[in-house]
């Protein structure tokens, strides 16, 4: 879903009336997808650190709507400290992410692959940028695998065909390729550099009420 700055005034109001946990969660959540879509990042982080924390220690009996929810913040989570150079604190909110993800195996195995996609391109793309500058043979080894099991996982879901998919694929090229040309393989990384420009100009193209922020260009 995608919230846009009209929808603050709403969801200020959906707050105050919001009569639950749960609910409180929910709203929270999507008042820090609003700001965090207008890089309001550190209001963005305050809601998503807010909901986390009730799904993770005020709900007393959890779905795995509820589940999802949590990942989905702590996913954010990461993203946002990544924009802020902050990067240990991205990897740990990520880390946290994943191993929320791995306790819910049974869940739509489609859903599962893509929130499985999500994290790992994410952690590829933090510890990426975290290290590019002086690459270890480890560090190197850790996200070249990283990013090469987000793409191979998304190959999984070629058949989905939803915006959140092919924004997770064109963000798993533009950081393999990214990663590519730091360590001058140019051919292959422009290659996944120009894969990700395609796909993101497709998106564009058919949803241009997104904006670029939303793709996360």
């Amino acid at each position: 879903q995608h919230n846009y700055p009209e929808s603050l005034p709403w969801l200020e109001t959906a707050l105050r009336a919001a009569s639950t946990r749960s609910e409180i969660a929910e709203v929270q959540k999507e008042t820090g997808d609003s700001h965090y879509s207008q890089k309001n990042f550190r209001e963005a982080l305050a809601y998503f650190n807010k909901s986390a924390d009730i799904y993770k220690n005020h709900l007393v009996v959890t779905t795995p709507e509820y589940h999802k929810n949590l990942v989905y913040n702590l996913n954010r989570i990461g993203h946002i400290y990544t924009q802020m150079n902050e990067f240990d604190l991205a990897l740990h909110s990520l880390e946290e992410a994943r191993k929320e993800h791995d306790k819910y195996e049974t869940r739509d195995p489609a859903e599962y692959l893509l929130e499985e996609a999500n994290i790992e391109g994410s952690v590829g793309g933090a510890l990426f940028l975290k290290t590019h500058t002086g690459l270890s043979n480890q560090d190197s080894i850790r996200i070249r695998t990283s990013l090469e099991n987000t793409l191979a996982i998304c190959r999984q879901l070629i058949r989905i065909d939803s915006v959140e998919y092919r924004d997770i694929l064109a963000s798993a090229h533009t950081n393999l390729g990214s990663y590519l040309r730091s360590i001058e393989e140019h051919e292959s990384a422009e290659y996944h550099l120009l894969k990700s420009l395609l796909i993101r100009e497709a998106i564009y193209r058919e949803k241009p009420e997104l904006g670029l922020v939303e793709l996360g260009v």
